[in-house]
């Protein structure tokens, strides 16, 4: 599993307060059509427990997966209309209508 942990701390000699903020950044890979990584999966399955727990439902960890996906087909559906040219129409391509 590849985790990288960034931790900040900041303490003052004045007072006893630490603030200690920790940032874990998980990668997550998703594939159009494959699995994805299984670090990415657990996080992600995690993710969609904790917040089943929170709102009572239990469909809340399939409608995450179901969200990632579909921001994947919107984003290869914007990349592939990035690759066709654009192009004006001609009038030879009004008078053959």
């Amino acid at each position: 599993m590849q985790i990288t942990l960034i931790t900040l701390t900041t303490t003052t000699t004045t007072t006893t307060t630490a603030i200690i903020i920790i940032i874990i950044i998980i990668i997550i890979i998703m594939e159009t059509f494959g699995p994805s990584n299984m670090a990415g999966f657990q996080f992600l399955n995690e993710l969609g427990r904790r917040i089943s727990q929170e709102s009572d439902d239990s469909r809340e960890c399939a409608f995450l997966f179901q969200r990632l996906s579909m921001t994947i087909q919107r984003f290869n559906a914007v990349a592939i209309q990035g690759t066709f040219a654009m192009r004006t129409p001609t009038e030879d391509d009004i008078s053959d209508i």
